[in-house]
């Protein structure tokens, strides 16, 4: 069984990593922070004190961090996986970044005789905790046939859609209709409490209507509760939409909607909430429209 190592445990890694625990994998950790490498190593991981070790001590190792900044220090960096991992390794990058940064670790980790997977992940913490994961797999056929027992430790569903950069691509698809979905959602959500509906009854009437959508049964009913917790964060869809903007800017793409939807969630987090779930936006559009705590007294 292959030594797994796994750098980055947040709210995404921690359960992942959990998982290959439990899977039976020998497992090396670091992270920046000590608390969630003691957990685990109660739990039978053992502690790294940099990503080279990590490297040195794996023959594959993954990463979930959260900016494409911090993947190429971690992985290229001094002190980083590339000064210890040996050739014939794999890195795997559960991270969100964007093609061209997946493309240059591949390109990097290739002189080295490594090989890289960019397998960026759907299915929030919720997904993480259960392993029910989906993966969205750039790269090399043949890392992704060695590394797939791996990631269905952590989840349910790998897709290999292409070449290095590509399983980005398709992430950075999914965050455009997750972020502008989310804010539809609530713009809607909003109208119907003006309009002194029973928010409940809307939530049941449109789950058989059809503008029914996974989005709008996640967030609808937090906004009726008012309870956003800590899910889908919003500064990850904010940094996602950027990394949109970024690669469509090159690309010389209008994102009208993408770009609205980023000015928005830039908006929740000058009001401080960047470490609440997304749908906490509908709280910018109560506050543009005047409003305060449209939904509290419905439902």
């Amino acid at each position: 069984m292959e030594r797994v190592g796994f750098i980055g445990l947040g709210q995404m890694g921690k359960p992942m990593a959990r998982n290959l625990l439990n899977a039976g994998y020998s497992l090396t950790v670091y992270n920046r922070s000590k608390p969630p490498m003691e957990e685990l190593a109660s739990h039978g991981a053992k502690m790294a004190g940099s990503p080279s070790e990590v490297g040195s001590n794996s023959d594959v190792v993954i990463l979930s961090l959260p900016y494409p900044e911090t993947v190429k220090q971690v992985v290229l960096g001094t002190g980083g996986v590339i000064e210890g991992i040996h050739p014939g390794g794999v890195v795997i990058d559960t991270s969100t970044t964007d093609p061209l940064t997946a493309r240059e670790l591949y390109e990097e980790l290739r002189k080295r005789g490594v090989g890289f997977l960019d397998a960026p992940v759907s299915g929030g913490p919720e997904g993480a905790e259960a392993a029910t994961l989906t993966f969205m797999v750039g790269g090399e056929n043949k890392d992704l046939e060695r590394c797939m027992p791996i990631l269905r430790a952590m989840g349910r569903h790998v897709f290999h859609v292409g070449g290095p950069g590509a399983g980005q691509g398709v992430k950075l698809v999914n965050q455009i209709l997750v972020a502008i979905h989310t804010l539809a959602a609530a713009e809607a959500m909003l109208f119907a409490s003006s309009l002194g509906l029973d928010l409940g009854m809307v939530l049941e009437v449109i789950q058989r209507s059809a503008g029914d959508s996974f989005i709008f049964r996640r967030v609808a009913p937090q906004f009726i509760a008012r309870k956003f917790g800590r899910g889908w964060q919003t500064y990850l869809i904010h940094k996602d939409l950027g990394l949109v903007l970024k690669t469509a800017e090159r690309l010389k793409l209008p994102m009208l909607l993408s770009s609205l939807a980023h000015e928005k969630y830039g908006a929740a987090i000058t009001r401080g909430l960047e470490k609440i779930d997304s749908a906490a936006v509908i709280k910018v559009l109560e506050q543009l429209a005047g409003l305060k705590d449209t939904t509290k007294t419905n439902g």
